[in-house]
């Protein structure tokens, strides 16, 4: 029976016209999805092709790429500035700048210059050269200048992607003064005087005209200058601290448009230096009559201090003093010289003088306000020595005097202001 049986292979049928007319093909899913897409887009008004805008500058699109420049650059400059030293006027002066692809790929650069009579660039200007990736392309500068001062310019170097400027100087004839790059005090005592002295030369191959400035604590001798070209000249910097703990400054030297400056540093500490009592009880004595006691100020340092009996705890307090005494001196001077102009009796000349001489008076009060020392001042103490030296290791006796005038009980402060010693 097996082999009685025979496979039939089906016919195939043939459509009719009306059959394929009736016939709807159904796409696959993807299919369906894909076509549900593009009616969307097409409802919603979205067109299916790339959008193409209005063209833009081609300068726009250079400054957006120079805003944000990759963090390494691909091409590199040697050196980034170019600097001429020790020319000769009117000699011809060669420097070579090296470009360096650091991409990938082959760069074009484009390097251009500006016209100048003392600069040349010793290839056509505006030229492309091709750098194949880790390779270097040399470009040469000639320089001729007609006299011996500065010169400045600028090499542009132009990538797709970069925009390079390379600074050209020429330093001619300057003033070059050879400060150190800091100055230390080390340790010294509070409110005393500690001096360094420098020996300044001038290296370069023109006179310097200098200004020197500081910042208290810390003082400059002489403050302005000249130093010819090879010359010296000794500059004495001072630290006069009225505090202790660290100090800072800088020493600023300004020579034309060049600034150099010294850091400064310095650190100020307490001696041992000290009054054998803070109080004096002179006790009582009679109307006109004088009574004193004895104390000392005790040296136990290694250096020599200098001590001032004073009204005033700060010398802020005293400038503050100075500054109402001279108040003082000015509405009086006012009113004396509207008084006088409002004298028609007298005559130009004696006019004129008193004026003046008024002037001189007043003056010469104010001058002597500011050199008052502040020194203690009282009508029933009296302070013997005001003021003195004190040599290391030693003792100054102080005798306090009380002359009362009336029947009462007196009190008064003195500041013995000590150089080493904090109040």
């Amino acid at each position: 029976m097996a082999s009685g049986l025979q496979k039939k292979t089906p016919t195939p049928r043939l459509l009719t016209r009306e059959m394929l007319k009736s016939f709807t093909l159904l796409p696959s899913k993807f299919l369906r999805e894909k076509l549900l897409g593009t009616k969307k887009e097409a409802s919603t008004g979205k067109s299916m092709l790339p959008r193409i805008g209005p063209l833009q500058d081609p300068s726009e699109t250079r400054q957006k790429l120079l805003s944000g420049p990759p963090k390494q650059s691909s091409l590199g400059v040697s050196p980034p500035e170019m600097v001429f030293q020790n020319f000769i006027p009117h000699e011809v002066s060669e420097m070579v700048l090296t470009l360096i692809n650091n991409n990938k790929f082959p760069q074009m650069v484009k390097v251009s210059m500006e016209s100048s009579p003392y600069f040349q660039l010793m290839c056509s200007n505006d030229a492309y050269r091709v750098v194949l990736p880790g390779a270097s392309v040399p470009v040469r500068i000639r320089f001729t200048p007609d006299e011996n001062k500065n010169y400045s310019h600028k090499l542009i170097c132009i990538t797709a992607r970069e925009r390079i400027l390379v600074p050209i100087r020429a330093i001619g004839t300057q003033a070059v003064l050879d400060f150190p790059a800091q100055l230390d005090f080390s340790v010294c005592p509070v409110k005393c005087s500690t001096q360094r002295t420098l020996l300044v030369r001038n290296t370069g191959n023109l006179e310097a005209r200098y200004q020197l400035s500081t910042q208290s604590p810390f003082s400059v001798v002489p403050a302005t200058g000249t130093l010819g070209a090879g010359g010296t000249v000794q500059v004495t910097v001072g630290f006069h601290p009225l505090t202790k703990g660290d100090h800072s400054g800088s020493l600023c030297c300004k020579t034309g448009e060049e600034i150099i400056l010294t850091k400064l540093h310095g650190e100020a500490v307490d001696v041992d230096v000290g009054l054998s009592t803070n109080s004096v009880d002179v006790g009582k004595t009679f109307i006109t009559m004088s009574r004193h006691k004895t104390m000392f100020i005790e040296n136990r340092s290694n250096i020599t201090v200098h001590f001032q009996w004073k009204a005033f705890p700060t010398e802020e307090d005293e400038k503050e003093e100075k500054k109402r005494q001279r108040r003082l001196l000015h509405p009086p001077t006012k009113v004396r010289l509207e008084k006088l102009k409002e004298e028609k009796k007298t005559e130009k000349d004696s006019f004129e003088d008193r004026i003046a001489l008024m002037r001189s008076m007043v003056q010469g009060k104010m001058a002597k306000v500011q050199e008052d020392s502040m020194l203690f001042s009282n009508d029933f103490f009296f302070i013997e020595p005001m003021e003195g030296e004190i040599g290391p290791n030693c003792l100054a006796e102080i005798k306090v005097t009380f002359k009362p005038v009336e029947t009462l009980e007196y009190q008064s402060m003195a500041y013995c202001d000590i150089s080493g010693e904090t109040y």
